[in-house]
Parts: C-alpha cells; structure tokens; sequence
C-alpha cells in the first residue's frame, strides 16, 4: 500500500505543476486518471471515484462522448461503482463505455468482449437490485 500512497503524492505533485505551468487538458485528465487508478488500487473507492469523474469530465470536454480514452475512464468508474454495489451507477458507465469500444473497434474486438462481460458482471452480481436494463447487442446507438 505505501508505493501508492507515494505515487498518489507524485501524481498530485505533477498536477500542481502542470495546472501552475499551464499543462494541457490532456496531460491533466491523464494525471486525474492515474491518481484514480492508484486509489482503486488502495481500495479508496471514494477518491478514486472523484478523481476518474476528473478525469472523464477532462476527457469529454477533449474528445467528446466516443473517445478510447473516455472509455478506459468509464470502465475504471464502472469498477468502482460495481466494487461499492452501485449497480445501476456501473451499469451506465459499462454502457457507454462500451458503445465508444463499438464505434471505434467496431463488433469484433476484445475491447467490445470485455464490455459486455463488464455489464454480465454486473447484472449477475446485482440480481434483483439492477433497475436498469442494456441492450447489448453490438450496436452503437
């Protein structure tokens, strides 16, 4: 646990000089993004939700709604919501996450698979508690 709490303390060490030395959006949704990686591997669900929500809003703001990196952002969160039993919360991140997968990978691709095993994961740990349902088949809606 201590090499995250100390990479956690360089990432917020990079942010501050990259918002104090005009760094790019890029640069700074990716630092936001690793800050929340490093704290779901600390199992700080609660930081990492805020910084991923960072670094998606970063990322949107970049790339818009069907950006790779946008998804990756997405899936992290999905993550974290299914790992605090925020079903329907993981469920829409695990949705869009996985119609920007379909319209950059197109049906065939791993990055579709592992998309729709997220959501399976989800619907089968949730059971009666998933409010939401997805269509999945390989679509981009």
């Amino acid at each position: 646990v201590d090499e995250y709490n100390l990479s956690i303390d360089f990432y917020h060490q990079a942010l501050a000089d990259l918002q104090s030395h005009n760094g790019t959006q890029s640069d700074l949704s990716h630092t936001w993004y690793n800050i929340g990686r490093a704290h779901v591997q600390r199992n700080d669900w609660k930081s990492a939700k805020l910084a991923l929500e960072e670094a998606l809003q970063l990322s949107l703001g970049i790339h818009g709604k069907h950006h790779v990196y946008v998804a990756q952002c997405l899936d992290l969160k999905g993550f974290v919501n299914f790992s605090t039993s925020k079903y329907d919360d993981a469920l829409e991140c695990f949705d869009q996450a996985l119609r920007a997968y379909l319209k950059n990978y197109g049906p065939n691709s791993i990055h579709v698979a592992n998309g729709l095993y997220n959501i399976a994961m989800v619907q089968e740990a949730a059971g009666d508690f998933v409010t939401k349902t997805i269509d999945c088949s390989p679509q981009v809606h």
